[in-house]
């Protein structure tokens, strides 16, 4: 849920470029880019509502998690005694899948206890402790298990990228000179990807539930995007060591992934 603050982004990013252009373009393209950016934010909505409708229609059997639920919504379960038993109305898709959210996270708010892989906010981007997703022991003294850890060298080089977008932010203001329009694009869009970083990571101050280290990924991807923005706007006058950093780059992520 944490990573709808992307969509969000990416709504108020949409919003002040509508507003951008209704001060220089004509209404006929305001009006047009304003539903560009609409079809696209029905489109999400459309996807995120269609996955639901699959859900229910392959989850339509009862199981474990039929305890955290009450009749009404049990009611629509196959196998429940609800299903035959109960005389009321029946929830339709739009108040199962309202009602579902709202269990969720009345679940996930009532997490007091702690877990051996769980992991604090602050040690994420330092990729400390990955989390033990499966284990098994098939014979004494053996042990299977599958251990996501994320790439070293992927999180320590996007570490740097948003102290070298404010290094830069601060060169470009110390210069003391009209800003050219590759630099405003640059400082515009690098504010975009700070803004998603920040928004996916540090309401995680708030959250006093169990974390794991995988609730950073929607903001990794935000520093993966300002890093290849820095990149290019640092070397990108100079072809031969823009292809040489980031050739680097590429070759010890693939590095890390293959070793660990």
């Amino acid at each position: 849920v944490t990573a709808l603050a992307i969509v969000g982004a990416l709504g108020l990013r949409h919003l002040a470029r509508v507003i951008e252009y209704a001060e220089r373009e004509s209404p006929e393209r305001v009006l047009y880019i304003f539903l560009s950016y609409s079809i696209v934010g029905l489109t999400i909505a459309t996807v995120f509502i269609v996955s639901w409708w699959f859900h229910f229609h392959l989850a339509c059997k009862t199981g474990p998690g039929d305890i955290w639920h009450d009749a009404h919504f049990l009611s629509t379960l196959e196998g429940t005694e609800a299903s035959t038993t109960y005389t009321g109305t029946k929830p339709g898709f739009f108040e199962k899948m309202t009602s579902l959210n709202l269990k969720m996270h009345e679940a996930n708010a009532n997490l007091d206890k702690g877990h051996p892989w769980g992991t604090k906010w602050y040690t994420w981007p330092l990729n400390l402790k990955g989390v033990n997703c499966w284990v098994r022991n098939p014979s004494p003294g053996a042990v299977q298990n599958v251990y996501m850890f994320g790439n070293p060298f992927v999180y320590w080089v996007v570490l740097l990228a948003p102290v070298g977008f404010f290094l830069a932010i601060m060169a470009l203001w110390l210069r003391g000179r009209v800003i050219r329009l590759k630099e405003r694009n640059f400082i515009l869009t690098g504010l975009f990807f700070m803004a998603g970083y920040v928004l996916n990571w540090l309401p995680y101050i708030l959250i006093t539930r169990v974390c794991f280290i995988y609730h950073f990924i929607p903001s990794l991807y935000f520093a993966i995007l300002l890093t290849a923005l820095i990149v290019d706007y640092t070397f990108g006058r100079c072809p031969r060591a823009n292809q040489i950093i980031v050739a680097s780059i590429i070759l010890l992520c693939l590095f890390g992934f293959l070793y660990w």
